[in-house]
């Protein structure tokens, strides 16, 4: 079970704007539970060594540690200081770990590869973090417009609401700083 501080205080903002049960036509994904697709939950029980059951049953106790493996070391977020953790932990729940760790990189001038490594870390380092986080969050925005198209174009208000959402907790961290 996660014991990062960060992490247990990211994790229920997330699991809000996830939300639960979903299964809309114009996702790719299809069913989610707590925004945790199929085939995520499947890749996650495998790692572990287990057979693949539906994601509806999935536990409390296995969405914390899937949430904690499979976004947030991945996305690198333990090496974040909040709010930023919490936003490339959104962001990598909702786009995947390396797509939140590019436009990172993007925000900061590292060469956007998708991994989190020592030149991310540092240049991340050297930034203020309140305009960074504003910086991230804009950045994701412009983005999902730009993918709220077609189909997806039905999920532009809650996208935007959600980077919003975010933005009001960021906020609360920073002026907890």
């Amino acid at each position: 079970m996660a014991t990062c501080p960060n992490f247990q205080r990211c994790l229920p903002i997330i699991l809000e704007v996830e939300g639960g049960l979903s299964n809309h036509p114009a996702d790719p994904g299809g069913l989610t539970n707590h925004g945790i697709t199929q085939a995520t939950y499947s890749r996650y029980l495998q790692q572990l060594g287990q057979p693949s059951y539906p994601v509806t049953g999935i536990t409390k106790s296995e969405i914390e540690d899937l949430y904690f493996r499979l976004y947030w070391l991945e996305a690198g977020c333990h090496n974040l200081p909040l709010p930023l953790g919490l936003c490339v932990f959104d962001g990598a729940v909702h786009s995947g770990p390396k797509r939140a760790v590019k436009l990172l990189q993007e925000c900061i001038g590292v060469p956007p590869d998708g991994d989190f490594g020592p030149l991310t870390l540092l240049a991340v380092r050297e930034e203020k973090l309140s305009p960074l986080c504003r910086r991230y969050l804009a950045t994701r925005l412009r983005l999902l417009r730009r993918l709220a198209v077609g189909p997806k174009k039905v999920f532009k208000k809650g996208w935007t609401n959600r980077i919003r959402k975010i933005k009001l907790y960021v906020e609360t961290f920073l002026e907890e700083t």
